[in-house]
């Protein structure tokens, strides 16, 4: 029988690393669980639950795939002539000298160069394509876009063309807090 202790080591010490509060591990092999390993707590205050099976975690990182995804779609359904069509298109209430030559593919690919400040001003930090930069900005320019495209909320189209048909029981897109999301702490 092999053992998980050596991964499960290596789990527990990029949690301390990154001063996570807690870890889930699960290995399906065969569509069987062969290892579920979870600690730790749903925050780094001592008053919070334990970190269980039921406990889920933001995956910040899957925000870009499942937004490209819905980009693809809207291209496939002629939503939008091309990913290289000018954000400015979209966004009309947008200053055009700011979103100059911004495109949707800048926006999917975190090369927009646009930034904002804390009271929500947006700057440009880079020319647009000139370098790579994750921003919340563009995760909200583009779930506006979609529901511009769509009439439905991103978490909305994400739960019926992506979560649904894969059959994804404990997938999400989460705007609210929940009592079983962990806090993300950095």
């Amino acid at each position: 029988m092999y053992t998980y202790d050596k991964l499960i080591s290596w789990v527990e010490d990029i949690k301390e690393k990154n001063h996570s509060s807690a870890t889930a591990l699960c290995i399906i092999k065969d569509n069987k669980i062969v290892l579920e390993h979870y600690s730790g707590y749903h925050s780094n205050t001592s008053t919070t639950k334990r970190v269980t099976a039921s406990s889920q975690f933001n995956v910040a990182s899957a925000r870009k795939s499942y937004l490209g995804l819905m980009i693809a779609y809207a291209l496939y359904e002629g939503k939008i002539n091309s990913i290289d069509d000018e954000a400015i298109k979209y966004f009309k209430d947008f200053d055009p000298a700011l979103l100059s030559k911004t495109t949707i593919r800048h926006l999917v690919t975190h090369s927009h160069g646009l930034e904002e400040t804390n009271d929500r001003t947006i700057f440009r930090e880079f020319a647009p394509g000139q370098s790579w930069a994750y921003r919340d900005i563009n995760v909200r320019m583009m779930t506006r876009l979609i529901y511009q495209l769509y009439n439905k909320s991103f978490p909305e189209l994400l739960k019926e063309r992506v979560f649904k048909p894969a059959n994804f029981q404990e997938t999400g897109w989460r705007v609210q807090r929940d009592e079983n999301l962990v806090d993300v702490v950095n």
